[in-house]
């Protein structure tokens, strides 16, 4: 098959609103409910988000936390 022969949807290459790219709770329609614990979960981001004290960061990625 050749790219002259294969059809695509001209809708699928435009470009979509911000406000739909940047909200992708929208997209999905909604938060779904979960199993797990919402609190635990905020823990375990924080822990792995966070740098520990005894850890030498180079400065440039510093700067970004």
């Amino acid at each position: 098959m050749t790219s002259k022969e294969d059809s695509f949807n001209v809708a699928d290459w435009k470009a979509r609103p911000w406000e739909v790219v940047n909200n992708p709770i929208a997209q999905i329609g909604g938060i779904k409910g979960t199993a797990f614990d919402q609190a635990k979960l905020q823990e375990i981001g924080k822990a792995i988000s966070t740098i520990p004290k005894d850890f030498n960061i180079h400065t440039q990625l510093k700067k970004i936390f």
